[in-house]
């Protein structure tokens, strides 16, 4: 599972795709899902549970926002080669 209860993600699949909801619990209706609170009015493909904002959404639909932590590393540094400090003779 990408998420846990508590977690704010974005719904990175399907027709409400960027809508940020906040993970509340698992869902009784469907396997490997959520119920789920929206935060972005308007992006309302979800399927709703009951009344107001809830919603079920699958967990591989969602991409949990977490803060990193203090050892997370930059992925981008390992795309490209270290620069080399040694010069070429002018």
């Amino acid at each position: 599972m990408n998420c846990k209860t508590g977690d704010l993600a974005v719904v990175v699949r399907g027709k409400s795709r960027g809508a940020l909801v906040s993970v509340l619990e698992p869902s009784l209706m469907f396997v490997d899902a959520w119920v789920v609170r929206l935060h972005c009015w308007g992006m309302t493909n979800l399927r709703v549970v009951g009344k107001g904002d809830l919603a079920n959404c699958y967990d591989a639909n969602l991409r949990p926002i977490r803060d990193p932590g203090e050892d997370a590393q930059d992925e981008s540094l390992s795309w490209l080669p270290v620069p080399s400090t040694d010069k070429a003779p002018a």
